[in-house]
């Protein structure tokens, strides 16, 4: 080690040795000639030194391995002494052994000690390497999450105004659907009456048409469907009535009058899903049955014909249809058809039924079966919302 720190001290003084000779050979005096001399000269000098400190260095390394090779010798002929050599072991020679296995105990362990020295710095310049890492593919993924959280919360969007006859059409339509269904001879139930809903349901194909019907006690028919609409106005109320687990937004782009409205739909199963369900969503209100019934119908409008323009104009479009807005999640059209109708059946008006219904559709996020349970807990979220959490046991 010693020899080690003589060698560094001589590699320092040829250092200073050899910028002195620099600061020389840069005498403005000179001529340009011995200037490159001088220079050769340097050169040639700086570069034999080196040589020189490198053979001094394995001359060491040399002498450090015949050093620890002697030592290795000391101690296996100290382990398998003879008989006779053992007894003529003085104590000085039993002290001069034992000083050898603890030398090269001292020098396995140094050695041991760099390397973990070793370790523990390139472990310390990964962990730092990691952390700056880590930061900023924070901050990005963050930055990235707000354009996202911005673009769906206020997505760009344009479309086609909805005319008051298409709306209407639209409507008329819904309503002779929700008329056949109620009157069908070929819908099931359960016989299973939960919290007061009892269902009625029909399969085709991969379709469930259904309905959820209950008799609001102590609820008027003006009072109970005011309240829904009422609810239906403030997309962030009523998204607020379908499942926690789904991110659901309804972004008003057209309001008719006060019986219509147009939103933007948009659903995701969460934060971490790959798909997002989308629809351009008409909702209506209209009186039937004379005046008895007030009928609201949520049906989705055809994006071809209405939509003009979404998103970043530089957004690619799949060949499936698919618009992708982030390398993990997928925007894709949908078709959704609900209805609830109100029904005046008291003559002092001081009970109504509800019944809501709709088509549910088989997506690529959530199945048909999975929706049965969650139209209901949507109903029992709505009494929740709209008539109050002791409506629930009423029924």
């Amino acid at each position: 080690m010693e020899t080690r720190s003589e060698l560094d001290s001589m590699l320092l003084e040829l250092f200073d040795e050899t910028e002195a000779t620099r600061d020389l050979s840069s005498d403005e005096d000179m001529t340009s000639d011995a200037r490159e001399r001088n220079r050769m000269s340097v050169q040639r000098y700086y570069y034999r030194q080196i040589n020189t400190i490198q053979r001094l260095r394995d001359e060491v390394d040399r002498l450090e391995n015949r050093c620890r090779q002697i030592l290795q010798e000391k101690r296996t002929a100290s382990i398998h002494p003879t008989a006779d050599s053992e007894e003529q072991l003085t104590a000085a020679q039993r002290l001069h052994v034992a000083y050898v296995e603890l030398v090269m105990l001292c020098e396995a362990l140094g050695r041991e000690k760099e390397e973990l020295l070793r370790v523990l710095t390139d472990n310390i310049t990964t962990e730092k390497r990691l952390r700056r890492i880590f930061l900023l593919q924070r901050r990005r993924t963050a930055a990235i999450n707000a354009i996202l959280e911005e673009r769906q919360q206020h997505p760009a969007i344009k479309i086609r105004s909805v005319t008051a006859d298409e709306c209407q059409e639209t409507t008329l339509s819904a309503y002779e659907h929700v008329m056949d269904f109620r009157q069908s001879t070929e819908a099931f139930t359960s016989g299973v009456t939960a919290f007061g809903w009892r269902d009625r349901y029909h399969y085709e194909k991969e379709h469930l048409q259904f309905s959820l019907k209950k008799t609001l006690l102590h609820h008027s028919f003006d009072d109970a469907s005011v309240k829904m609409w009422n609810l239906v106005n403030n997309g962030e109320a009523f998204a607020q009535i379908y499942p926690a687990k789904l991110r659901t937004l309804f972004h008003p782009v057209q309001t008719l009058d006060s019986n219509n409205l147009i939103y933007f739909h948009t659903i995701q199963l969460d934060t971490r899903s790959d798909y997002r369900n989308k629809c351009l969503l008409q909702c209506s209100r209209v009186s039937v049955m004379n005046g008895d019934g007030c009928l609201m119908v949520f049906r989705s409008l055809d994006p071809c014909k209405y939509v003009l323009h979404e998103g970043e104009a530089s957004e690619p479009t799949s060949r499936r249809g698919r618009k992708k807005i982030s390398p993990d999640i997928e925007e894709m059209w949908v078709d959704t058809f609900l209805w609830c109708l109100f029904e005046r059946t008291s003559d002092d008006d001081s009970q109504c039924t509800v019944e809501f219904g709709g088509v549910l559709i088989k997506t690529p996020i959530i199945p048909t079966s999975w929706w049965v349970v969650e139209r209901l807990q949507t109903m029992l979220r709505f009494e929740q919302h709209v008539l109050g959490q002791s409506n629930r046991l009423l029924g």
